[in-house]
């Protein structure tokens, strides 16, 4: 079993959890929100998963640090969660269990999730055309993007809806041709 698959398997409890405590308090929405809020910081700030994700620092300096970073943007539910998370040691998969809360709550809510890797950030325009070939593909009436920039892939765009991947970068055009040529990137 791939590490991949390992730390799925540990974030899915956590999210499962989550969504449970908010449904029975009908947060869920508000939920969704912090949890995208979150989400969204730790994709556009790496050094803080590397902070979460450091054994040395004392769980006392990552809480208060969870405190000052999203205290006045969550929910007091969402906020002791992330506290659960470094007492059990799993504030280093933070990013896994949002992304697997969002997939579990989007699924409740019935909107597609697409994943999606860019080298630089769509224009609304851009961004508007691909939800709209999203929407097309999957006959869904929502779709919910992802977005995380990748500059390892030279160029383009690569979207993963569940286990589907579209790879429309430069990285992946190269890697076809070279395996035409039987040669190992």
């Amino acid at each position: 079993m791939s590490s991949k698959n390992v730390v799925a398997k540990v974030a899915q409890p956590y999210a499962e959890a989550l969504i449970s405590i908010m449904k029975a308090s009908n947060n869920l929405e508000a939920a969704n929100k912090d949890i995208t809020f979150i989400l969204d910081v730790l994709l556009s700030n790496k050094s803080l998963g590397l902070f979460f994700d450091n054994p040395v620092i004392a769980n006392q300096d990552k809480k208060n640090l969870i405190s000052k970073v999203f205290a006045e943007h969550v929910s007091s539910t969402v906020l002791d969660f992330l506290m659960v998370l470094v007492d059990r040691g799993r504030i280093k998969l933070l990013q896994n269990v949002a992304e697997k809360y969002l997939e579990l709550a989007y699924k409740l809510s019935s909107i597609t999730v697409a994943k999606v890797q860019t080298v630089q950030s769509f224009s609304p325009d851009q961004e508007v055309a691909l939800i709209a070939k999203i929407k097309a593909m999957t006959k869904s009436d929502e779709v919910k993007l992802i977005v995380e920039i990748d500059e390892g892939l030279l160029g383009g765009f690569t979207v993963q809806v569940d286990s589907k991947i579209i790879d429309a970068s430069l990285k992946g055009k190269i890697r076809q041709v070279a395996s035409h040529l039987d040669v190992i990137i």
